[in-house]
């Protein structure tokens, strides 16, 4: 195809872009979509990332904490920091779950939103520990978890087993997120870690308020806390109850954190993040110019 330039997504992709990209000829450019070690790929593969990261044309990480990482674990000297962008509204497509049908069924009026897949990296089990505690103090509240995954029979058993029947639901994989945003009063991210947590920038960005736990990596860059939304500690389940509390029983602070969360519409706009991977492309292939 002979490209101007070739774009490598996950380590083990970047590796043979890598090799490729040298015997070709083609400039190159790795990326890295998760918080590497966050999710360790083998002794082989951290070995072949050292050695051949350097023969990239250039590397991209989603995070000022990833671009670091990167930087004292491979021989890369320059990597750029290119977040993800966001689309609003969300665009839809199947399946779409109507979110009338499945809060008609249960017994709060206002609803708590989180999305993502049913597994250990979501940490939705501490979500569902936390909200057992505030559903006694906040009956007009109900959660409704999005997504799908191995866990999803370990994640119901629990929620019934804390007396949660008619107060949760997962309504599994939707395509219509946009709706359940356009719908929810509060939005819960509880993940382990992430690479850049692109619920989080769509809930922001439909003007939803946001309780979120500073795992690795990603919400430090989108949230500042008390201004667009509320960071708590990792591994502290009071602070995640207390924040939730917070936001559950006060309106206007719903409000004035959903005000500024509609900030990164134009910050993380798709022709934003797209200018940055222009300049990128166009600092590579001067360098290779000259």
């Amino acid at each position: 195809e002979r490209p101007d330039i070739a774009i490598g997504m996950m380590p083990t992709a970047n590796v043979t872009l890598a090799v490729a990209g040298r015997l070709a000829g083609v400039p190159t450019i790795g990326s890295e979509r998760v918080h590497p070690p966050a999710m360790p790929i083998g002794r082989f593969w951290e070995v072949a990332r050292r050695s051949t990261y350097p023969l990239l044309s250039g590397l991209v990480a989603q995070t000022s904490d990833s671009a670091k990482w990167l930087q004292a674990n491979t021989r890369v000297k320059r990597i750029a920091v290119i977040p993800n962008p966001v689309q609003y509204p969300l665009p839809g497509h199947r399946p779409r779950v109507a979110c009338e049908s499945v809060l008609e069924a249960l017994h709060g009026e206002r609803l708590l939103l989180a999305v993502g897949r049913l597994a250990y990296q979501k940490g939705f089990e501490r979500l569902l520990n936390a909200f057992a505690d505030l559903a006694p103090r906040h009956t007009d509240w109900s959660l409704v978890i999005l997504g799908e995954g191995s866990l999803r029979g370990c994640l119901t058993e629990q929620a019934t087993q804390l007396g949660l029947d008619g107060y949760v639901a997962f309504p599994g994989a939707v395509g219509n997120v946009g709706e359940w945003f356009a719908v929810a009063d509060a939005y819960v991210m509880t993940s382990r870690f992430e690479g850049f947590p692109n619920t989080l920038l769509e809930a922001m960005a439909h003007g939803v308020p946001s309780v979120v736990v500073d795992c690795l990596t990603g919400p430090r860059e989108l949230i500042e806390t008390e201004v667009n939304g509320l960071l708590v500690p990792e591994d502290d389940p009071t602070a995640l109850i207390t924040a939730l509390d917070r936001l559950m029983v006060d309106p206007d602070l719903r409000m004035r954190l959903a005000t500024r969360a509609i900030e990164v519409r134009k910050k993380y706009s798709v022709e934003q993040i797209a200018a940055h991977w222009e300049h990128e492309f166009q600092f590579i292939t001067h360098r290779i110019c000259q």
